[in-house]
């Protein structure tokens, strides 16, 4: 007997999740079968990895920058939003066409087809005598801001920007592929944001992902963001300047 044989791709499945199939085949004589079936998908791990800053455009050049994936800001394993340079009132000066190497390592299981990456920067403005810098928190309010040095959710996660009397503030997003253009490869994979055209705080952040597969299952369907971060990143990093 004839058999045909056919195949189907099926594209942006989600990692880690079970799934149901039924198939559906015609012999020669009009008889009909069916056949059901299951499969389990591998278990899709991706490792963010943050790189550099390159800042095209800037109007007093007194920096600092929050990271986002997964939409959720990265923080310490003692619950700290990770900023760059570390602690409140610092800043890392850069101007036009300078850069900065970074080191934010963030680990997302159970990773869907993109990940959302945002990266804030904000720009502080001299404030009170001898130009002393204040905090994110409070020398940048705007009623999207919460606690100290915590920009607030979903509102900088989006490609923003903005501006008060004690700062410029811009957001570099994107949606990275985790898939490889849906051919679920492992791999490396580079990838860049950038800041919307036009605003004073222009910059962009080039990094890469690592994509590993796995059908050792997930502790958790959705995990939380695991963020390690080097020491010198705690303490302001390492400044590279062109």
């Amino acid at each position: 007997d004839r058999v045909t044989k056919r195949s189907v791709r099926l594209n942006r499945l989600e990692p880690n999740t079970s799934y149901n199939y039924v198939i559906t085949a015609s012999a020669a004589d009009g008889r009909k079968y069916r056949y059901f079936g299951k499969f389990n998908t591998l278990n899709r791990t991706v490792k963010v990895t943050l790189e550099r800053l390159s800042v095209n455009s800037v109007k007093r050049g007194q920096l600092k920058f929050f990271f986002a994936v997964h939409n959720d800001w990265l923080r310490d394993q003692e619950g700290w939003v990770i900023q760059y340079p570390g602690g409140d009132g610092q800043v890392v000066n850069l101007f036009n066409q300078t850069w900065a190497d970074i080191d934010v390592h963030s680990v997302v299981d159970a990773a869907p087809g993109s990940l959302h990456v945002a990266v804030l920067g904000v720009d502080h403005h001299p404030t009170g005598q001898s130009g002393v810098l204040r905090s994110f928190g409070e020398a940048c309010y705007t009623g999207r801001v919460r606690g100290e040095g915590d920009p607030a959710g979903s509102y900088f996660l989006q490609s923003s920007t903005g501006s008060s009397q004690a700062c410029t503030w811009s957001t570099a997003y994107d949606e990275v592929d985790t898939s490889a253009n849906d051919a679920d490869r492992p791999g490396v994979y580079p990838f860049k944001l950038r800041t919307g055209q036009g605003g004073s705080l222009m910059f962009e952040v080039s990094g890469r992902i690592e994509v590993t597969y796995s059908d050792q299952p997930s502790a958790q369907p959705r995990s939380p963001v695991r963020t390690n971060v080097s020491d010198g990143l705690k303490t302001g990093g390492v400044l590279i300047r062109r």
